[in-house]
């Protein structure tokens, strides 16, 4: 299985795709390819989703006045940002630094 840690380190080696949808959503939303691989970088892990064979993980921005995006990042090699959501309030809540489903 995949690691966060081998995710990490593929994004600080440029070592990323990036899903047309992943484009889409950051050209929409106005996130840079930098702000993405930061967050996966050094951001915090919201959360790990299994689902039968496909793994993912979503990373938080990081930063002193909490998120305002997340980065979900299908665990393969190389690793795929599917995509890259805005912080919705109704549907996650800041736990101390990470952010958990309401």
């Amino acid at each position: 299985m995949i690691s966060e840690a081998f995710i990490r380190t593929c994004a600080k080696h440029d070592r990323l795709v990036l899903s047309k949808h992943a484009l889409h959503k950051m050209s929409k939303e106005g996130i840079t390819y930098e702000q993405v691989r930061e967050a996966i970088v050094s951001g915090g892990v919201m959360e790990t989703q299994h689902f039968g064979k496909d793994t993912k993980v979503l990373f938080q921005q990081g930063g002193d006045r909490g998120p305002e995006f997340y980065v979900v990042v299908a665990a393969c090699d190389p690793p795929d940002v599917v995509t890259v959501c805005r912080v919705w309030e109704d549907v996650w809540a800041l736990s101390g630094q990470t952010l958990k489903r309401r």
